[in-house]
């Protein structure tokens, strides 16, 4: 080796001697430790429920999936298995709730006649059925693969 390139050398394999040894390396610094600071309870905690007003809605029939609008007639014959989907006032005035069955448009007509015929339902007009005063609008249409029954409860005289 020429004279100048061995104090090079001996530097290089110093550095290499100095990374290469087994000793611990220092920790680094943890995260300061936050304050704590003392805080009230939660607004509500004290909150009860027992004054409140609960709002009780009669349950469908055990076939229907749903809650029916307050005042829906009970003698009224509803398709099993439904779902209820819709309810308000129907094209007549009167009160409407619209049923979800998952049968074909036809089936579910002829399911449902069967079921107002055991009632005591007639049929009196096009779509309208009678048992005694109570009349019924009845419309079975398809929807997505199934059938939506749409029943209007009619004001007397229609």
């Amino acid at each position: 080796m020429s004279g100048r390139a061995a104090p090079a050398v001996l530097a290089a394999l110093a550095l290499v001697a100095a990374g290469c040894s087994r000793g611990r390396p220092e920790a680094a610094p943890g995260p300061a430790a936050l304050p704590t600071e003392e805080v009230s309870e939660k607004p509500d905690a004290h909150a009860s429920l027992a004054d409140e007003q609960v709002e009780v809605r009669p349950a469908a029939p055990a076939g229907v999936a749903g809650v029916l609008p307050e005042g829906f007639p009970r003698d009224v014959p509803l398709p099993e298995p439904s779902s209820l989907v819709d309810f308000g006032r129907g094209p007549r005035g009167g009160a409407q709730v619209v049923l979800e069955v998952q049968a074909a448009p036809a089936a579910a007509r002829a399911a449902y006649e069967q079921r107002l015929r055991r009632a005591g339902f007639e049929p009196d007009a096009a779509g309208v059925w009678r048992r005694g005063a109570r009349a019924i609008g009845v419309e079975v249409v398809p929807f997505s693969g199934a059938a939506r029954v749409e029943l209007e409860i009619l004001p007397a005289g229609r």
